[in-house]
């Protein structure tokens, strides 16, 4: 057998001797007998190129004159694919680099067993099993596996980005997310024992923690805007704002309506109530005529009563109590149904203005052609049945109440006259 080397040019000999190898056979490399490799077997016919063709190395470690007995260690694919086969584990004592010109190149590891639950490359320290990152035929996942306490970390130019910590802590490291997308569940924070969540599924946004009562600091909301600072505290007794308020408080808008502009009503630093009420924002305007509005306030009675708040079985101590004081509260008031069957508009009943030759013009030009599919007597039930109980629209009251005034007025006026006129 001719033994030669390729030097990327050409074959070169390394001896002159010839040795024959029969077939089947193979080339041994031992030591007394004791250790050594075997190169074969050679695959019949030759390569035309001369190259010496090895279907495996084997190791082999033997007694003197006791035969070999071999360990495989390296398969070579005889069917000209360019593959071979580890029988065994294989130790790099030294780092291993793989240089490619190749325009895609990548280790390929395919494991063809559709039950296999771990294929990929795994990472040891000691000995021991550190991280796992691969591939689960059966359950058709890819992974990336941390063992024991180790924290996972993720890094960009040379900086740390990112880091799952063992307990599943995701820890952004001050890293902002881009172009997130819908987060499917409850989302929980959770901090110093005070924790927020937000609950898509029930609209809900739930703070929780103690707060004390005029503490900016432990306000649950807030907010900073052109630096100007205002907060809501919620703690179950109350809703307390904290803010530099100067004149608008809370304001009201209409959704169809410019809220940068235009404002239904608020309530003012000092807690009182203001309406929106200029000419310029209304149509059909028209006087309200004296209708013996006197007469029908002196119909209201006015009632001192309880709310019912009942308690339940299911509720805990505080609970309970908080309702029974609740039902011994003392109340004064109207009852909406005796208001509403003398002013039928001074409740929170829908009530629809009529269309008349003083209006329709205004209504043409605020509506154009548009007419909605939905009838009056439709749309009049379907907001009624909204309303569960009904409501005292107490501004709308205090108006009847200026009629009845001036229907008084004018009656002390004609007393007046009369007596006047026997003087």
């Amino acid at each position: 057998m001719k033994m030669e080397y390729f030097d990327g040019g050409q074959w070169v000999s390394l001896s002159t001797p010839k040795v024959d190898v029969p077939i089947n056979s193979g080339l041994d490399w031992v030591n007394g007998n004791q250790k050594g490799f075997r190169w074969g077997h050679y695959t019949e016919p030759a390569n035309p190129s001369g190259m010496f063709h090895l279907s495996q190395l084997s190791w082999q470690q033997s007694a003197e004159n006791s035969g070999y007995l071999s360990t495989r260690l390296l398969t070579f694919n005889d069917q000209g694919n360019d593959t071979f086969t580890f029988q065994k584990p294989v130790i790099f004592t030294k780092p291993i680099s793989l240089l490619t010109a190749d325009l895609k190149s990548f280790l390929l590891l395919n494991n063809t067993n559709p039950a296999a639950t771990a294929t990929g490359l795994m990472v040891q320290k000691n000995g021991v099993d550190a991280v796992e990152f691969g591939f689960n035929n059966s359950t058709n996942e890819g992974y990336m596996w941390g063992f024991g306490t180790a924290t996972l970390k993720f890094g960009t130019n040379g900086t740390k980005r990112i880091e799952l910590l063992n307990n599943g802590t995701l820890n952004m490291l001050n890293n902002g997310i881009v172009n997130l997308n819908n987060i499917t569940g409850k989302i929980t924070s959770v901090e110093s024992n005070f924790q927020v969540y937000l609950r898509a599924s029930s609209n809900t946004l739930d703070l929780r923690g103690g707060n004390v009562r005029g503490s900016k600091a432990s306000a649950i909301l807030e907010t900073n805007a052109l630096n100007e600072t205002a907060s809501i505290a919620m703690n179950g007794d109350y809703i307390q704002t904290i803010q530099t308020f100067d004149d608008l408080g809370f304001i009201f808008t209409d959704e169809d309506l410019d809220p940068a502009t235009t404002y239904q009503s608020y309530i003012s630093a000092n807690g009182t109530l203001v309406t929106s009420s200029s000419q310029k924002r209304k149509h059909s305007l028209r006087a309200k005529q004296h209708k013996d509005y006197l007469e029908r306030l002196n119909q209201l009675n006015v009632y001192s009563y309880g709310l019912r708040v009942p308690v339940l079985p299911s509720d805990d101590h505080k609970r309970k109590s908080r309702k029974y004081y609740k039902n011994r509260h003392l109340h004064v008031g109207l009852l909406a149904e005796e208001v509403e069957a003398l002013f039928d508009n001074a409740t929170d009943g829908v009530k629809l203005l009529d269309i008349t030759c003083g209006n329709r013009k205004d209504l043409k030009t605020l509506t154009g052609n548009y007419r909605p599919s939905e009838s009056e007597s439709d749309y009049i039930t379907r907001k009624n049945a909204q309303r569960h109980s009904p409501g005292i629209r107490y501004d709308t009251l205090l108006c009847y109440t200026i009629l009845a005034v001036q229907e008084l007025t004018q009656r002390l006026k004609q007393l007046e006259q009369k007596d006047t006129h026997k003087s």
